[in-house]
């Protein structure tokens, strides 16, 4: 065949690839873009308590802390063995030791549920130490909650990366992810546990993060918890509320991959 003949094939492939591609992400994008943004709010002194799972954080566990208005942040130190429970405490935060894993029990559920287990306020954030927020995100997300009558709300913060290259693949991550949610159970699927406001009482009525105690992805048990009980949950974006460092491409992907697996 002639030379000329597989060189056209070849652009050929490339340029359906490419219009593929170009579909997904533009799929993906306008997917994120319906979810509701976070509205900032003036201060409402939100009756609210923040609990940070944290092990091994110590490089990011004081952003995360300060964050947050004084004396509303509780870390529940994982058996870390780098200063993690020290900065935080330096940082303002209380510090709580979570006890021994149970048998057959995943790490962050059970970190979550000893935190939570000490609280009384009617709002609880569970924040990841790796995400940081502006002021008045706390207002604000609870604002949003209120409003809507929800009590549940997964919200998405704007991910940073450290480096050239994670900037270049927390974008390409976000899209893969927004192009694979399946229309029909969008709403659990979505439920990030990276920020999640939960209002205590619904929280306790399904069992908290003990009903989801040996599930890898807790938050889309959590939310399909919510569901089952006919409650109302949300979810938002805060692109200018709220950061998230991105730092494990590879571990964002699996997480996303079990979240699929498990609505399959």
């Amino acid at each position: 065949m002639p030379d000329g003949w597989h060189l056209d094939l070849a652009l050929r492939f490339t340029l359906a690839i490419a219009v593929v591609l170009s579909a997904l992400f533009l799929k993906a994008r306008l997917t994120y873009l319906a979810i509701p943004k976070l509205q900032r709010v003036e201060a409402r002194q939100p009756d609210c308590m923040v609990v940070i799972p944290a092990r091994n954080e110590e490089l990011f566990i004081e952003r995360a802390v300060r964050s947050f208005p004084h004396d509303t942040v509780i870390v529940v130190d994982d058996h870390s063995n780098d200063r993690t429970a020290e900065v935080a405490r330096n940082a303002g935060a209380g510090v709580l030791r979570a006890p021994d894993l149970p048998r057959g029990a995943v790490g962050k559920p059970h970190v979550c549920m000893t935190g939570a287990r000490l609280l009384t306020s009617k709002w609880i954030l569970f924040a990841d130490a790796d995400t940081w927020s502006e002021p008045g995100f706390l207002d604000s997300v609870i604002a949003h909650a209120e409003d809507r009558e929800l009590a549940f709300l997964s919200v998405y913060p704007r991910q940073e990366g450290e480096t050239f290259f994670a900037n270049v693949l927390a974008p390409l991550a976000t899209a893969l992810f927004f192009c694979g949610v399946p229309s029909r159970s969008s709403l659990v699927v979505m439920f990030n546990g990276q920020c999640l406001l939960v209002r205590r009482d619904a929280y306790e009525f399904i069992g908290g993060h003990a009903a989801v105690l040996n599930r890898v992805v807790e938050d889309v048990g959590l939310a399909a918890l919510g569901v089952r009980h006919r409650m109302k949950l949300g979810i938002a974006r805060a692109e200018d509320l709220g950061q998230v460092q991105f730092r494990d491409a590879w571990g964002t992907i699996e997480r996303g991959a079990f979240r699929f697996a498990e609505m399959s």
